[in-house]
């Protein structure tokens, strides 16, 4: 998989003092079972609105999505939809748990809505970009991982993954120039290494090919596939 599938949490800001130690925990990241417990805890209180219900919920949901609990999840970012329909991280979080249940054409539907009510939101942008490259839809792939690096130019990710848009497309220059944008993110980019070789042969660069595959095993000696090239192209030491 070419991206990390990321659930967006919310954090409450406007409920009553009294139950403030609850919430806290209902945000919290790291112990999603601490934080099931309090966002159920929290569901309890009378005076919740609709908005504020939803926000539970998308939180709850983002936890159960964090222990593969699939089908609780999606129950909760549903319901969360149904509270607030202009809720646009729910929308977001329910795609990503379609993408991960393969339900393709409901995820991009859900992604579509999302940057229909936020047309800032990258991380929307990115996965409907990942979504688009995975069925072969190239084009628009490319339009939403740079709509996607326009948000935020810090995400390695998406120029990678524009850059493997580019090179199933025989674009191999542009491809490498996304590619060596996702390496000076993350100077141990493996897969972009591996990418940017593979384009390089392509283009008859076969010394910079050779280097980038001698780097891919100074990552990870067991990758066989750069051992493999390195070989054929006489590079292997």
């Amino acid at each position: 998989m070419k991206h990390a599938l990321v659930f967006s949490a919310a954090l409450i800001l406007s409920l009553s003092p009294a139950q403030s130690s609850d919430l806290d925990d209902c945000t919290q990241s790291f112990h999603p079972g601490l934080a099931i417990e309090a966002c159920t805890a929290e569901l309890r209180h009378h005076g919740l609105n609709a908005e504020q219900s939803a926000m539970i919920l998308n939180n709850r949901g983002s936890a159960h999505a964090s222990l593969r609990n699939l089908e609780q999840a999606l129950s909760d970012f549903e319901t969360a939809i149904e509270l607030n329909p202009f809720y646009a991280k729910a929308y977001y979080n329910r795609a990503v748990i379609y993408l991960a249940m393969k339900r393709n054409v409901l995820a991009l539907a859900d992604l579509n809505r999302a940057i229909e009510l936020d047309p800032a939101y990258m991380a929307a942008f990115h996965n409907r970009g990942y979504l688009h490259e995975k069925e072969g839809r190239y084009v628009l792939a490319i339009a939403d991982f740079s709509a996607a690096i326009r948000l935020d130019p810090m995400i390695k990710q998406s120029f990678n993954n524009r850059g493997v848009a580019y090179k199933k497309q025989g674009e191999w220059a542009q491809a490498i120039v996304d590619f060596t944008a996702a390496i000076a993110l993350d100077d141990g980019y493996l897969k972009a290494y591996l990418h940017r070789a593979e384009c390089r042969e392509m283009l008859k660069q076969f010394d910079a090919a050779v280097a980038d595959y001698r780097r891919v095993i100074a990552l990870d000696p067991s990758t066989d596939t750069a051992k493999k090239r390195l070989q054929q192209l006489g590079g292997l030491k």
